[in-house]
């Protein structure tokens, strides 16, 4: 490649990229994170006549068009920023193809033609793309090997004309992204010995979109950045390049020059437009721009046109940072009067859908967040009931995707704010509802109950719809206290209250997780499958996803890890895409247990740390404290002793704030994993092997100490993946051993000498007694059988009794009456039935999965 009339030897593309034709300052700038761009920008001109980058200003065009202009043998590159009509442009290309200064379009074209394969690199060619695009289409008529390539914030329009539409650069990957790259290279380069922290370049990187001409000027300023606050993109960033043309010396000339080219309905649009924080659509759009006359949706899409507006993969437009701070400062009022049709639109919608899922809302979540803060302000014109509906429907929004303090704080604000108003009291019960759910959301069970019983009797004035949400927000408090009678009674009550088919699936969904936690794994598979039948044509992804998950979880604790595995990656499929972050973080932590179980241990870490993260975003201490210990467990059997410390350590620090002794509990069950980790690295007979295994054992004991140790799964799953392990590494042929009952890992599967093996699995309450009389040896009477095989539910005496009878009746039936004996009110296993435990989950002639 040559510039300007110098001839190559041969036409085409080439790979080497001589620097002799840029100006100084191009040549030595980076070229960062445009691969993808590059290589489509070139296949395009391979089999195109005329390409197009568009984007909007100090997106870096220029510097794409200058290094697709290295790959071309032949290529000029001519800036067209100055001009203002056609003649100009044909004496630019005329001048640099070294013709007479009198030459004419014609005499333009012949030349072209006569120079074969040659790239025609065309920049800034805003000010003139109308008469150019007819001069390029007399051009490429003469001369049919010549390549155009354009450089505009708006295309030309023209029939042959492909586009390349320019983005700003990744922030993802925090300080290893393409944005981070490009701002550290250009702080090497103007600052020298300046080095910035990687948080600091992260945010720079986010707050400054991406955007290459803002991370340079950036860059040039380095040692201030830490000096700028939100809002100041323009501001810090005023001081611009020297030699640099005017419009792109700073990050305002840049926008001002686009700002100056739109007539007076297009600036107020772009204006209104800045109301929206977030993404939005065309429909959403037309409840709050008004525009200047002409339809929003035709003013819009000329934005686009110009770049002043972006587009993304799902369609749906927005504003870059710089430029909605720069068009909020030229017309206050109109985005002003804009963010207030806005607020308006939030609140009806929500009024209009108030218990719908976050599916309805096409609003951006920033969006809905920024309007329920406006909603606190002394000035706010809506109306109270309007504000109320807007915190609301954040209130919907931050239970999904967190943080739930902020759900917390800005409903204690509302209720504050609005209480002195005539406020319709169903709304003031809706917004108290909100902050209590946010109370039980970080753990704080017990206040969060004694807040929602409050509430219950609160309601009971109120239309049912309304009752039948408070009820299930109480039930669910006191499932998550163990009170399955209590929750169990509230559902019921809930479900004859609503004519919801989405809040009676829901219903139905949690009756099945109480069967399930009281250990009826038949009836609680029978009532997810109801839920699911109810909510399948609602097409709901949130809880079609729990109820798969909740299913897959069943599946587990019967021991069918492969249908465990598959029915729960469905649910989690469904879950990502509701973007609910706070279920979806749950389950992908329960199926991140399932992984360690099934012995697939990289992958289960994997999905700990991905659980982790979305629950600690989300701010529930307890779920966080749960998947941190599960994620210790993985690291150390992968291992990784060092990190397994500290996320135990964490975890007992979140645990212990949430003052849950039964998350601190399953905590310690998964802290035994530590010690397991180092035994399986050294192997059985290594030096200290034993030492390790028997601090498991000796951990795992004193965790379950405490007898509420059963309510949690989380705790009965670890304690079985521990005892499976430590099975592993004890195992000397337990079968051989002298015993007269053999008994798998939580009666899952026994069998008496010289007998077959039975099968508990599908008999929860069954192999749940036989465990008790095992660990019991003393004896238990019937109370305490109750609390071990179904914890923390409150049954009528009576009720219990023929439950366990029913139970023992089953053991008996297997082969155990000679060796079950009743003293008064005890029972117990034989004195002299000698008992070996199996330290697998199924017996060494079954399957056991992979």
């Amino acid at each position: 490649m040559k510039a300007d009339g110098q001839r190559a030897s041969t036409p085409g593309l080439r790979p080497s990229f001589p620097p002799a034709w840029l100006g100084e300052d191009e040549g030595r700038a980076s070229f960062v994170g445009r691969s993808d761009e590059l290589e489509r920008t070139l296949a395009l001109l391979r089999e195109g006549r005329v390409t197009t980058v568009v984007g909007p200003a100090g997106i870096g065009k220029s510097r794409l068009a200058r290094e697709v202009a290295r790959s071309w043998d032949e290529a000029y590159v001519l800036p067209l920023s100055q001009l203002n009509d056609g003649d100009g442009c044909v004496a630019r290309v005329a001048r640099a193809l070294r013709l007479d200064a009198t030459s004419d379009e014609s005499d333009v074209g012949r030349s072209l033609a006569a120079r074969g394969s040659v790239l025609l690199v065309l920049d800034d060619a805003d000010r003139v793309v109308q008469p150019l695009a007819a001069l390029i289409n007399a051009w490429a008529a003469r001369a049919p090997e010549l390549r155009v390539l354009v450089t505009s914030r708006e295309r030309l329009r023209m029939r042959r004309e492909t586009t390349v539409e320019l983005g700003s650069l990744s922030c993802e990957g925090g300080a290893s992204s393409d944005a981070a790259k490009l701002l550290l290279s250009a702080v090497e380069r103007v600052s020298g010995g300046i080095t910035l922290e990687d948080a600091e370049v992260v945010r720079w990187c986010e707050w400054l979109d991406g955007v290459p001409l803002a991370l340079e000027l950036a860059a040039a300023r380095a040692p201030f950045l830490g000096e700028a606050g939100e809002g100041d993109r323009i501001a810090m960033l005023d001081r611009g390049f020297r030699d640099a043309q005017p419009r792109h010396s700073t990050l305002a000339q840049a926008i001002a020059w686009s700002w100056e080219q739109l007539d007076e309905g297009a600036q107020r649009c772009l204006a209104e437009a800045a109301a929206f924080v977030g993404t939005f659509d065309v429909r959403v759009a037309s409840q709050v721009i008004e525009g200047g006359g002409s339809p929003a949706q035709e003013t819009l899409r000329a934005l686009v046109d110009k770049s002043l507006l972006r587009i993304d993969g799902r369609q749906r437009l927005r504003l870059d940072g710089a430029v909605r701070e720069f068009v909020i400062e030229a017309l206050p009022d109109a985005h002003q009067q804009a963010q207030q049709r806005l607020d308006r639109a939030l609140a009806a919608r929500a009024a209009g859908s108030p218990d719908e899922g976050l599916a309805s809302i096409p609003f951006h979540p920033d969006d809905v967040l920024a309007s329920a803060e406006r909603m606190l302000a002394a000035d706010c014109v809506l109306e109270p009931d309007e504000r109320a509906w807007a915190l609301v429907l954040a209130a919907r929004l931050l239970q999904a995707e967190g943080p739930v303090q902020r759900l917390s704080s800005l409903m204690a604000s509302g209720i504050e704010a609005l209480s002195a108003a005539k406020l319709d009291p169903a709304l003031l019960l809706r917004l108290k509802l909100a902050h209590a759910v946010a109370t039980r959301m970080q753990g704080q069970h017990p206040s969060a109950l004694e807040a929602l019983m409050e509430l219950v009797l609160e309601a009971g004035g109120h239309v049912p719809a309304l009752r039948a949400l408070v009820y299930t927000e109480a039930a669910i408090a006191r499932h998550a206290q163990r009170d399955l009678d209590g929750a169990r009674a509230l559902y019921e009550q809930s479900l004859e209250l609503t004519d919801s088919p989405r809040l009676s699936g829901r219903l139905c969904a949690n009756l099945g997780s109480i069967a399930h936690d009281a250990g009826d794994l038949d009836a609680a598979e029978q009532t997810y499958k109801q839920a699911l039948t109810s909510l399948t044509p609602l097409g709901d992804g949130r809880l079609l996803g729990a109820v798969h998950c909740n299913l897959g979880l069943l599946y587990q604790e019967r021991g069918d890890l492969v249908l465990a595995e598959q029915t729960m990656r469905l649910g989690l499929g469904e879950l990502d895409g509701s973007e609910d972050r706070y279920l979806g973080g749950i389950h992908r932590g329960n199926y991140g247990q399932l992984l360690l179980e099934m012995g697939r241990v990289h992958d289960a870490m994997r999905e700990q740390e991905l659980a982790y993260a979305s629950l600690s975003r989300m701010g529930d201490d307890r779920s966080a404290a749960i998947s941190l210990s599960r994620l210790g467990a993985a690291r150390a059997l992968r291992g990784d002793f060092a990190g397994a410390e500290r996320d135990f350590d964490e975890a007992r620090g979140r645990a212990q704030r949430t003052q849950d002794t039964l998350a601190e509990t399953v905590v310690n069950v998964y802290c035994a994993f530590l010690p397991l980790g180092r035994a399986e690295k050294l192997g059985r007979g290594g030096d200290g092997h034993e030492a390790h295994v028997d601090r498991c054992r000796s951990m795992l004991a004193s965790a379950i100490e405490l007898p509420g140790w059963r309510y949690s799964d989380d705790a009965r799953t670890g304690r079985r993946i521990l005892e499976a392990r430590l099975g592993a590494q004890t195992r000397v042929g337990a079968e051989s051993e002298d015993g007269d009952l053999f008994v798998c890992i939580e009666s899952r599967f026994f069998r008496l000498k010289d007998q077959p093996w039975q099968d508990l699995q599908g008999s929860t309450p069954a192999r749940r007694i036989l465990e008790s009389l095992i660990e019991r040896r003393e004896g238990l009477d019937i109370k305490a059988l109750q609390e071990h095989v179904w914890p923390g539910e409150r049954i009528d005496a009576e009720a219990a009794k023929n439950r366990i009878y029913v139970a023992l009746s089953h053991l008996r039936k297997r082969g155990l009456k000679p060796y079950i004996v009743r003293t008064g009110t005890q029972y117990a296993l034989e004195a002299e039935l000698r008992v070996r435990r199996i330290a697998s989950v199924a017996p060494p002639d079954e399957p056991r999965g992979p």
